[in-house]
């Protein structure tokens, strides 16, 4: 049997180079939008099995904004599919080749800065007085202890990471300027200082982080 077809371990990347050399093997035709629903069940299953391969970086659900800068939409809600193949004027293999080209870019995003801070009692409090989280009783974040900033490589902007004590994180979006990341968070924290500046393989920092959402 080709070795190609028995690498382990398997994640979404490795599975997408399999699938672009015989997109017909494994997803029955040469079009995005098979490709698309092959992703999206594809991923639903890993994260309600909680698969540990799965996270990693750069997590999937950041190539929607990816595309939406590629192509300077103003916003990703239409999802990468929509995108790319509006891009590729509807023909569903072009957008397929679209989709492998860009996935190689995407795939090659790193983090170039990393900035950590350990919030104090009086960040925790201001947490607490926000109130809950779309008016279900439950704090945005139960017992927030420190903060990632994280910036980027290609332009693609800047991501926080919240850590509360149990290991969990939240970081579903980039924003533009690092500017824009600390208002956001001293909006709900109050006045955050004394950020530390991450040295080393920040790589292994991102795969912790990866690790414990």
């Amino acid at each position: 049997m080709a070795s190609y077809l028995i690498e382990k371990p398997y994640n979404l990347y490795k599975i997408l180079w399999l699938i672009e050399k015989r997109p017909g093997m494994y997803i029955g035709t040469n079009n995005l939008s098979a490709l698309h629903q092959f992703i999206n069940a594809y991923t639903f299953c890993a994260n309600m099995h909680d698969i540990q391969e799965e996270k990693i970086f750069p997590p999937f659900y950041y190539f929607h904004e990816f595309i939406q800068k590629k192509y300077n939409w103003f916003e990703s809600t239409s999802g990468w599919c929509n995108m790319i193949l509006k891009e590729n004027n509807d023909n569903e293999e072009e957008a397929l080749a679209d989709f492998f080209t860009t996935i190689k870019v995407f795939q090659s995003l790193e983090s170039i800065s990393i900035k950590k801070v350990k919030l104090t009692q009086e960040n925790i409090i201001n947490n607490e007085n926000k109130g809950s989280r779309y008016g279900t009783g439950e704090l945005v974040y139960k017992n927030p202890q420190e903060i990632y900033l994280v910036e980027y490589s290609q332009n693609f902007g800047f991501a926080y990471f919240v850590i509360d004590n149990g290991g969990n994180n939240d970081f579903l979006s980039t924003y533009k300027t690092k500017n824009e990341v600390i208002e956001i968070l001293e909006q709900q924290f109050g006045k955050i200082e004394k950020w530390e500046t991450l040295q080393g393989d920040l790589m292994k920092t991102m795969d912790y982080l990866m690790k414990i959402r």
